[in-house]
């Protein structure tokens, strides 16, 4: 735990739906200090999660690229989504870049 990780279970439940919402994971020097990741899921045919794809670097990286976090996201999400599809999740190709 850092200092950046939610303390109660109410922000962790507002973070979790924010997550939901958004169809990937950020964690901002939450579990590592200093290190910023990105998770998407991947589902199998039956649309259960079974897997993630995720991408983690350097804090000050994506401090210092404006549009680092943003390209981030799309990929990783783009790649979970494919990989989804590979996998037989019918739902993946109507998701959201």
């Amino acid at each position: 735990m850092t200092g950046q990780s939610p303390a109660t279970h109410a922000r962790l439940a507002d973070i979790l739906a924010a997550d939901l919402e958004r169809g990937c994971a950020w964690s901002f020097s939450a579990y590592e200090a200093g290190i910023d990741s990105c998770a998407a899921p991947v589902r199998d045919a039956s649309g259960d999660v079974i897997a993630a794809i995720s991408v983690a670097g350097p804090q000050q990286r994506f401090e210092a690229d404006g549009t680092l976090r943003e390209r981030v996201e799309r990929e990783v999400k783009a790649a979970a989504r494919d990989l989804s599809a590979l996998l037989g999740d019918r739902a993946a190709s109507g998701r959201q870049r």
